[in-house]
């Protein structure tokens, strides 16, 4: 009766161990160079520039495919000074 559990134990063990290395290799496979794709569409963040104000404060301009964006980070969180969107020449500061 123990040799049974033993055996059990094992092949599930081993099961476990197959799907975690065969999970590993499709990650690897689907996200190699750290771009991930989802629903057929590529999401993409570009930091274009930052700007150190002092040690605690910067300032980074990024943007995606749609739109720019320009982002004060400090010690209470991140603040978001504008947003623009890609083509358009007004801008929208808040």
């Amino acid at each position: 009766m123990d040799l049974m559990v033993l055996v059990k134990t094992i092949a599930i063990l081993g099961l476990v161990v197959g799907l975690v290395l065969l999970m590993a290799k499709l990650a690897q496979k689907h996200l190699a160079g750290g771009k991930l794709t989802f629903y057929g569409q590529e999401r993409e963040l570009k930091v274009l520039e930052r700007m150190v104000i002092d040690p605690k404060r910067s300032v980074i301009r990024f943007q995606d495919h749609h739109n720019s964006y320009l982002v004060l980070l400090g010690n209470q969180g991140e603040l978001l000074l504008s947003k623009q969107k890609l083509g358009s020449a007004d801008d929208n500061t808040l």
